[in-house]
């Protein structure tokens, strides 16, 4: 019975070893410039005209990257493509906005936790830059303002009135991400920088949002 119980212990602190902590953790949200949850008539018009921009938000709980901690700081990525950037060919550039109120190490930790796990998405990262970020929720809203580039507001509940036809998501995240849930846009928009676009829309199923882990 010793040998039995002795054995099922070296086999629980083995399981735990390889369950270890993701080394950070937090919300993300993202938005595009077309509907994400819609009926098929309406995606499949958007295809080709609409979707070539997106903002990606990524708001740290807990955790570090490269020995430095980021909790409770924020990342932006403002992506733009040639195509719809769903489509498997489109060249996808990026600017990067880092937390103002991270330290120079912060900052550096963030961009390269950023490159290292979703550098393929972001695709060609024309300017990182450092702003002021609010990324909130209350009331079961996001609220997320990065200087006086960005503006975006989303409700967690999706539309559902808003096509007569049956609605379905069309689209999945850039990025990971746990628990993903679909949300209604109020407002998206973005002023331009570093050659990019500048894009206003409004009312639209147009977000995504869920938790992240980064091993």
């Amino acid at each position: 019975m010793r040998i039995a119980l002795l054995g099922m212990a070296l086999l629980l602190t083995a399981a735990g070893r390889g369950m270890a902590a993701p080394a950070l953790s937090g919300d993300y949200l993202e938005a595009r410039t077309a509907n994400v949850y819609i009926g098929a008539c309406h995606a499949g018009s958007e295809y080709g005209t609409m979707g070539r921009e997106a903002v990606l938000a990524w708001r740290v709980r807990e955790g570090a990257w490269n020995g430095t901690d980021v909790s409770g700081l924020a990342a932006v990525a403002v992506m733009a493509g040639n195509e719809n950037l769903a489509r498997g060919d489109v060249k996808r550039k990026s600017v990067l906005y880092l937390d103002g109120a991270a330290t120079p190490a912060q900052c550096a930790a963030l961009e390269a936790m950023l490159r290292a796990r979703y550098g393929a998405s972001l695709g060609e990262i024309q300017r990182v830059l450092t702003a002021p970020i609010t990324f909130s929720e209350a009331d079961g809203t996001y609220r997320l303002r990065v200087g006086d580039a960005v503006r975006l507001d989303v409700n967690k509940e999706a539309n559902r009135t808003c096509c007569t036809m049956p609605m379905e998501v069309w689209y999945q995240p850039f990025v990971p991400v746990q628990g993903s849930r679909i949300g209604y846009t109020a407002m998206n928009e973005f002023r331009g920088a570093a050659q990019m676009p500048a894009w206003s829309r409004v009312g639209q199923n147009s977000a995504i949002f869920g938790t992240f882990a980064v091993e």
